[in-house]
């Protein structure tokens, strides 16, 4: 499920927790897997109501895909990149605006990463 106490799909500019913060968001490889290799199926796959869009909720549940550890990761990317890549400002995005979304996100992951490993 993706209720997790205290995360929001609706919070704009959310900041990435910083490294050893109380309650840091831990990425996982499967989330990092998951943006990593976008693909149309697999979006199809969590379009839960068929429009051929994602929404906020959708997008974070095709990022954690099925990973429990991963939810909280999905939702805080969701969170800070969601309104950077949806274009027309429609809270859903397209095929095209997931693959920028993913995108983004791997690029956040690894600036994530190098500053842990420097930090």
């Amino acid at each position: 499920s993706l209720k997790t106490p205290g995360a929001s799909l609706k919070t704009p500019g959310a900041s990435l927790k910083t490294p050893g913060a109380p309650n840091e968001v831990r990425y996982t490889s499967a989330l990092e897997s998951a943006v990593g290799s976008p693909d149309a199926k697999t979006f199809e796959t969590h379009d839960a109501d068929g429009d051929g869009l994602l929404n906020r909720r959708e997008l974070a549940s095709l990022l954690a895909a099925g990973d429990p550890a991963s939810v909280d990761g999905a939702i805080e990317l969701v969170s800070k990149l969601f309104d950077d890549v949806d274009l027309d400002r429609d809270g859903r995005v397209c095929l095209a605006e997931y693959e920028a979304f993913c995108k983004k996100a791997t690029r956040t992951l690894r600036r994530r990463t190098m500053a842990s490993a420097h930090g």
